[in-house]
């Protein structure tokens, strides 16, 4: 008899458990008709919403390199594999501001008086287009590829990130005068950033380093990645600066050559699989690292997935994109809980994310940048819009 006082026990909660649960969301529409982008078990156990992705001009090229805002709500666009620059406007509509010669334009800087910058490769072009779409080629880098820029308020020069090897230049925009300023032991400087104090910040590929600058000084090198490639400059919260550097053992092997008039590299920690017979560590992926005024860096976040950009936003903390999550063509865009965690905020049909742009304005739409198949696509929180897990 005491088996079936125990049976009596838990049938009525089995029973109650098994029935269907329902949710409506938004509140007219049924929950089994909508597809939820994005959606996930937050850290407290609720079913969190994530991001609605909306798509945006312009349409047609494979890739889009890159985003940068052009100060009045709108965002300019470098696009591969056509060599086209579009600008959207605030209100979503997008024209085609650029033809250019050179087929994939890797970055874009906003000049104070309203011209942009393109830094283009593989040929090493960087062009100058005016508002009214006149474009002039105002120099050439004898590496071949421009892959980052950035200027110093009340400044007439740009510093070019290049490559390959990897080199920092100056540009002046008064005068049109183009000058190396540096060479790196590395094969490229894939990103820069201006500091608080006015220094320069470098991050190459082949092997991942990490350089300070100071202007007219020699360079110093701050950190070495157990990464390949140092990718990308972050601007994080309360005006810190973070890099994300990423596991890219297929480009390492060029840092063993060394380059002509530079000290021949010491191997990257991920050459050490490669070099050595003992077991070593397992990479991660990726990596968030934080730079302090000091110029130590720290890690602060890594992760088991591939992450190609990053982005720190108000609104939703730190959030990555990368490659496509599976075999149906879907994005993903993570946000990341440092040390270790990561969970999907929007997830939708397209292609690998290549760059996130974080409005500066009150709105907060993020822009993401993809590739195969190339667009441009706002995630915000419509809730009426559909969403997919």
């Amino acid at each position: 008899m005491r088996w079936l006082v125990l049976l009596a026990f838990i049938l009525p909660q089995a029973a109650e458990a098994a029935g269907p649960i329902y949710w409506d969301w938004p509140a007219d529409r049924p929950f089994n008709e909508l597809e939820l982008v994005g959606t996930a078990i937050g850290e407290s156990g609720h079913l969190t919403t994530g991001l609605s992705a909306q798509p945006m001009g312009p349409v047609g090229p494979e890739i889009f390199w890159v985003a940068v805002p052009d100060g009045a709500g709108g965002f300019y666009t470098g696009t591969g594999h056509g060599g086209e620059v579009h600008h959207t406007d605030a209100g979503g509509k997008s024209t085609l501001v650029a033809q250019l010669e050179a087929t994939e334009a890797f970055s874009l800087h906003v000049l104070p008086d309203g011209d942009l910058l393109a830094g283009c490769g593989p040929e090493g072009h960087l062009y100058r287009i005016h508002p009214g779409g006149e474009t002039q080629l105002v120099a050439t880098v004898p590496g071949g590829y421009i892959w980052s820029m950035a200027q110093a308020e009340k400044s007439d020069l740009v510093w070019l990130a290049t490559g390959s090897p990897a080199g920092l230049y100056r540009f002046d925009t008064a005068s049109g005068d183009l000058r190396e300023e540096l060479s790196m032991a590395a094969d490229n400087a894939l990103d820069l950033t201006l500091t608080a104090a006015g220094d320069l910040l470098l991050a190459t590929q082949g092997p991942g380093l990490i350089y300070r600058y100071e202007i007219g000084e020699n360079p110093e090198l701050l950190f070495e990645a157990p990464q390949d490639e140092v990718r990308q400059f972050v601007q994080g919260p309360e005006g810190d600066i973070f890099a994300l550097a990423l596991h890219a053992a297929d480009n390492v092997m060029s840092a063993l050559a060394g380059r002509a008039n530079t000290a021949q590299p010491a191997p990257s920690p991920a050459l050490m699989p490669l070099l050595s017979p003992n077991e070593t560590p397992d990479i991660a992926p990726a990596g968030l690292y934080r730079i302090s005024g000091t110029g130590s860096v720290a890690t602060w976040w890594t992760g088991t997935f591939e992450v190609m950009t990053a982005a720190w936003s108000p609104r939703w903390g730190w959030l990555a994109g990368g490659q496509k999550s599976d075999g149906d063509g879907h994005a993903t865009l993570h946000q990341l809980t440092p040390p270790y965690g990561a969970h999907p905020v929007a997830r939708w049909e397209g292609g690998d994310v290549l760059g996130i742009l974080v409005p500066t304005t009150e709105k907060n739409d993020l822009i993401v940048c993809q590739a195969h198949p190339g667009a441009v696509v706002e995630l915000g929180e419509d809730g009426d819009q559909p969403r997919q897990a």
